[in-house]
């Protein structure tokens, strides 16, 4: 559940693995998928972390 066992720390999870947490499997349909930003130089790094191609996932 990402959480420390020993201080109840939350960690970090990706946006991918909290929709799969609270979306019913097969309700997903994502739109937007390929919109990308007129600001590039500032999200290419962002892109390549997260592996996602805008800061917002939609459905």
């Amino acid at each position: 559940m990402n959480i420390c066992e020993q201080c109840g720390y939350h960690l970090k999870m990706s946006s991918s693995d909290r929709i799969e947490l609270l979306i019913d499997p097969g309700t997903w349909d994502p739109m937007d998928e390929d919109m990308e930003e007129p600001y590039k130089d500032r999200i290419d790094s962002y892109q390549r972390k997260t592996g996602l191609t805008e800061v917002v996932q939609t459905a």
